[in-house]
């Protein structure tokens, strides 16, 4: 599916049989509670969405527009999430185990909570008011853009 909007979708929406959504908007569309499991999401503007207790293990989001979603306790296992901008996006609760997200903007985001066990941070670009407290961080390999690999584990 390439350039469409999506406002209109109702909350637990099933979007797993889509294999790849490219340059489409889901700005601040309800996919509360969607199944998008596997789906590809290529370049596509989910400005404000409200993805909340959303199914997403295994999808992938690549050159995506974030910037403000609700992804509060959203299950996103095995997720990859490359050159994404997550700014001010909402992850609290979130479950991100084994995931990956590259060359990603997270500035002002909230990871309160979250599963990052074993996840891999690669080049990230946060801020002061990124907040990772009280979130699982057992395993996770961090990149910096100096190329330095860190790893924690708690």
């Amino acid at each position: 599916i390439v350039e469409k909007g999506f406002k209109g979708f109702r909350p637990g929406a099933k979007l797993d049989k889509l294999t790849a959504v490219a340059q489409c908007s889901f700005a601040e569309a309800d996919l509360t509670g969607a199944t998008a499991s596997e789906a590809a999401f290529l370049e596509a503007d989910l400005q404000g969405a409200q993805l909340r207790g959303a199914n997403l293990d295994g999808a992938l989001f690549r050159g995506c527009d974030m910037a403000g979603a609700d992804l509060y306790r959203v299950v996103a296992r095995s997720c990859r999430f490359d050159k994404v901008d997550l700014s001010r996006a909402v992850l609290t609760g979130a479950n991100l185990l084994s995931s990956c997200l590259r060359k990603t903007a997270v500035a002002g985001a909230s990871f309160v909570g979250a599963n990052l066990f074993d996840a891999d941070l690669l080049m990230l670009s946060g801020d002061h008011d990124t907040d990772f407290s009280e979130a699982l961080v057992d395993r996770v390999r961090m990149v910096h853009r100096d190329g330095g690999l860190r790893q924690f584990d708690a």
